[in-house]
């Protein structure tokens, strides 16, 4: 039979490339489907009735982090265990000092290149998120005439974080800014834009 014609390290090479091949094979799949990509998300709501204490309190943020290169995953040692199992299957039946140094390098490029290749795919993610205060700063063009300071809004459009909005401006001139007019962002106040004509 097959199995009675490999040698000792063949057999060691073999017992270890297989199971991490198939752990592979499954985390490629779940990557593909959406299952794998590590973020978990969980929701919860709480209701709470107790006596109004007097105080309030509000908070604004962007959650954003940079794992940077994770080296020692489960998906790279297993891509290590895969790569090294089979290469050292292969050469084991030639010389073993030669396998087994081959196939530690071919494991360890396995584990430095899947560390990279999720640093890299991670850097695609997109949170979908709107920072309006990235739009201090940049050029609007009025889409409602936005009236004088203290008697309304008007609306702009503009790009931010990577989307074209609409969104109520509000100036502190004394004369309406007419649609079609350029105006700079100053600042964000409550839910609308502070802008200035140019």
């Amino acid at each position: 039979m097959w199995w009675e014609t490999l040698n000792l390290a063949q057999k060691i090479y073999f017992c270890i490339a297989c199971p991490a091949t198939v752990l592979l094979v499954v985390q490629i799949i779940l990557l593909l489907v959406g299952f794998g990509s590590g973020g978990g998300d969980v929701d919860a709501d709480t209701d709470v009735d107790c006596p109004d204490a007097g105080s309030d309190a509000d908070g604004d943020g962007i959650l954003d982090n940079d794992p940077g290169i994770t080296l020692f995953s489960v998906r790279g040692l297993v891509a290590f265990f895969a790569i090294g199992g089979w290469i050292g299957y292969t050469f084991a039946d030639n010389n073993l000092p030669l396998a087994i140094v081959v196939s530690l390098v071919a494991g360890t490029a396995a584990l430095v290149g899947m560390a990279f290749l999720m640093k890299w795919l991670t850097g695609l993610q997109s949170n979908g998120n709107i920072n309006y205060n990235e739009a201090v700063g940049k050029i609007a063009e009025v889409y409602l005439t936005i009236p004088p300071k203290n008697t309304g809004s008007g609306k702009v459009t503009l790009n931010v974080s990577e989307r074209y909005i609409e969104k109520s401006a509000i100036q502190s001139g004394d004369s309406p800014i007419p649609t079609g007019a350029k105006v700079k962002i100053i600042s964000v106040i409550g839910d609308e834009y502070l802008v200035e004509k140019l």
